[in-house]
């Protein structure tokens, strides 16, 4: 049996949105119990804040809910319900429905439902944007006296987002039920601690309300550093660490980044003392880097070893802070200056000297400089020659000489150093001291390499690899066409036949250095022309040790011509007028014998020239008579002077016992079609000792034989020696006079030639 059940009228309580509805209920339950639970804006349920879902009365239950079995509808507005009962009976349908177990019969209901639409608000300062920091030492963060207001149903709580760790909600010590345990109109708390992400985090601050109402968030920004800037150096300077130095400038490229709070600042020191600086004018943002450059000069520091040392920092470096180390990033290495040059000798070899390879060249290069001085086996003349004869008494007729090369003229520089030539000028660069190596290397700037690879791969086990190398090498090739012009001999003359050969050289160096290990030259047909090997030693000398002109020949005064002039046949070698020009000329001699390390070094350039002969031409034959040369006879011609050669080896590339540095030897050889062969020496000696000092220390020690039979009077002058093979003969000659020396003497030494002469 239910009770009688009085329903109250409804009743509008006068509160927005809210309902009253009261039941009077008579039966057998024991005590009401209210049982609360809320909705808010988006619909979502909350749980039961207030006590037990039952009261455990036999029968009865009940409860307050906003689901869909209730009979009310959920409300659509931001509404918090203060009080709610259902009581239903559980009636046993065993003895009245038949197959059932239950059924439920709700009795009445009443519930209260409570607006609130206002949002709540932070009501403390926005927590102040933070600088660049370092938070290494305490990574723990903490916010004070935040607080928040609520003219609603109270503050409910406070959430902080966006750290690394501590994000989440703090709320007051309410469960928001407005008659038992309500929330706070206004609350503030210190309690928030949160940990960073290293760099730049947006952090928020937002209120809510028991129904989860949300206010505008308060935001701001933290920056944490907490490593050092990265650092990169690159450049000469750095390639030659604990090397030493020999050019005039090595550049240094340095480069730093920093992805948080950027690059403050880049300095380079030597030995302690700032060298070059710069300030980086970074943005809040951070995140910036810098490059900075440097050369170091060798010639303005003293020698010995120094220290190079590169720093970066970044915005948060103190140096006054313990964290400094953390944002500073150095890079520490040594070079070494030395006046003492460094001299390194290369050898150049068509292969390996062990295996029959021959000498080319030798060139000596002094670290700290880019001064050089080269020798040559087989030296070939870059210069236009001229070359005179006359037939009987008619003037003499000159007509050029094209060399069998011309070695380095076409390849932008001198191929010989140290050849002076006439008409030359002080600042002419030709007397300038230039290496083939310093050049090779030059050849190759702009260009790229075709091919690279390790650096013992090209070279042989008997080859020295040039000092400071590397452990790499870059291949360059060059291509260029050469003459191959031939004489045929036709019933109207000779003729020439043209022809042209393009040639291709690869050339391997060193990518330390840029100087070179291998050269193959081939022609079109892939058929080898040539190959050059080089292979290098270090010595280190004490500046007493390299004389003054170690790399740089005196000129003599009397240069003033660029063509070298040579005279036959009945025609005195002493002061001439060259026929083209009309200027006068002078032959000399170079300079000084050095000795480095106690060892004597003599001084040796000169040209290899192959000349063809017109037929109207005349030689002098063993009778000393003019006699008309046969056509297309062709004569060889080597110029020999004396320039840097180890006593221990010949001088002057091969020329026998005319070994005399005071003298500049030709020695001709000519095969004509009367089968007559012949020699002859031209002899010429420079300006005598007294009118020209530069001569004082290499002509000969004592009397010089020569002298008194010259009779020089402060000019210059040569006679022409012809030794007969056949009557052993020996002729000299002086303008249209000739003294024939018969005797037992060697006729192939000079002074033997002059003791004979003086006597007779």
């Amino acid at each position: 049996q239910f009770g009688n059940m009085a329903h109250a009228p409804y009743v509008y309580s006068g509160y927005p949105f809210s309902r009253w509805f009261h039941g009077l209920m008579t039966g057998s339950f024991s005590a009401w119990e209210p049982n609360m639970n809320y909705v808010n804006q988006v619909g979502g349920v909350g749980g039961n804040p207030f006590g037990p879902a039952s009261n455990g009365a036999s029968g009865v239950t009940h409860d307050f809910c906003f689901v869909t079995r209730c009979d009310r509808a959920q409300g659509s507005e931001q509404n918090y319900a203060i009080f709610g009962i259902r009581a239903q009976n559980d009636v046993n349908t065993a003895r009245i429905f038949t197959g059932g177990n239950s059924a439920t019969v709700t009795m009445a209901y009443s519930n209260v439902w409570l607006g609130d639409r206002r949002l709540p608000a932070m009501s403390s300062a926005r927590p102040v944007d933070r600088g660049w920091v370092d938070d290494t030492a305490s990574r723990t963060h903490a916010l004070s006296n935040i607080s928040a207001t609520d003219q609603g149903l109270g503050v409910y709580g406070i959430t902080l987002a966006g750290a690394a760790s501590g994000n989440g909600t703090l709320r007051p010590s309410c469960s928001g039920d407005p008659y038992r345990s309500p929330c706070p109109a206004s609350w503030s708390t210190s309690a928030f601690t949160y940990q960073l992400n290293e760099g730049i985090t947006a952090l928020s601050l937002r209120p809510q309300d028991i129904v989860d109402n949300q206010g505008t968030a308060q935001t701001w920004t933290e920056k944490a550093d907490r490593s050092a800037p990265t650092l990169s150096v690159s450049g000469r300077l750095k390639q030659f660490e604990n090397k030493g130095l020999y050019d005039p400038e090595y550049d240094l490229n340095v480069s730093a980044s920093d992805p948080f709070s950027g690059i403050k600042r880049l300095e380079v020191f030597v030995d302690g003392l700032l060298k070059a600086s710069k300030d980086v004018p970074c943005g809040i943002g951070g995140g910036c880097g810098s490059t900075l450059s440097y050369a170091f000069r060798p010639d303005n520091f003293a020698d010995g070893e120094h220290t190079i040392r590169v720093v970066a920092v970044d915005q948060v470096f103190d140096v006054n802070a313990s964290s400094a180390d953390r944002h500073r990033t150095v890079a520490e290495w040594k070079v070494v200056t030395d006046r003492r040059g460094d001299i390194y000798t290369s050898r150049q070899f068509t292969d390996d000297p062990g295996q029959g390879g021959g000498l080319i060249a030798e060139e000596w290069a002094k670290f700290q400089t880019s001064t050089a001085r080269r020798r040559e086996e087989d030296i070939i003349s870059t210069r236009t020659g001229v070359t005179c004869s006359r037939d009987g008494s008619t003037a003499a007729r000159c007509g050029e000489v094209r060399d069998v090369s011309r070695f380095g003229e076409d390849n932008a520089g001198a191929g010989e150093i140290f050849t002076l030539y006439r008409g030359a000028t002080e600042s002419d660069p030709r007397l300038q001291e230039i290496g083939e190596l310093n050049q090779m290397a030059s050849d190759t700037a702009g260009k790229q390499p075709v091919a690279q690879g390790p650096l013992s791969d090209v070279v042989q086990a008997w080859q020295n690899k040039p000092p400071a190398h590397g452990s790499t090498y870059v291949a360059y090739e060059s291509r260029h066409t050469v003459d191959t012009t031939t004489g045929v001999d036709t019933p109207e003359g000779e003729e020439e036949l043209p022809g042209g050969e393009q040639v291709t050289v690869r050339l391997w160096l060193d990518e330390n250095t840029k100087l070179p290990v291998r050269e193959i030259a081939t022609i079109s047909t892939g058929e080898e022309m040539s190959r050059r090997y080089w292979t290098y030693e270090l010595n280190r000398l004490e500046d007493a040790e390299v004389p003054a002109d170690f790399f740089r020949t005196p000129r003599p005064a009397m240069v003033e011509q660029d063509k070298e002039v040579d005279y036959r046949g009945d025609d005195a070698l002493g002061p001439q007028t060259e026929p083209e020009t009309g200027r006068s000329y002078q032959p000399y001699a170079l300079g000084k014998t050095p000795i480095v390390k106690g060892l004597p070094y003599c001084l040796a350039t000169g040209s290899v020239e192959t000349l063809r002969e017109p037929g109207t031409d005349s030689i002098t034959n063993s009778s000393g008579e003019l006699a008309p040369g046969p056509s297309g006879a062709v004569m060889q011609r080597a110029t020999a002077y004396y320039n840097v050669l180890p006593a221990d080896a010949v001088c002057g590339g091969g020329l026998g016992s005319l070994s005399d540095p005071s003298l500049v030897v030709r020695s001709t050889e000519k095969e004509s079609s009367l089968a007559q062969a012949w020699k002859s020496a031209y002899i010429e000696i420079g300006e005598v000792a007294q009118t020209n000092p530069l001569h004082t220390d290499f002509l000969r020690s004592g009397p010089v034989p020569l002298l008194p039979l010259l009779n020089l009077e402060g000019t210059s002058t040569a006679y022409v020696i012809t030794i007969d093979d056949e009557t052993s003969g020996v002729y000299i000659e002086k303008g249209n006079t000739a003294i024939v020396i018969t005797g037992a003497f060697d006729k192939t030494n000079v002074n033997d030639i002059a003791t004979a002469l003086e006597a007779q």
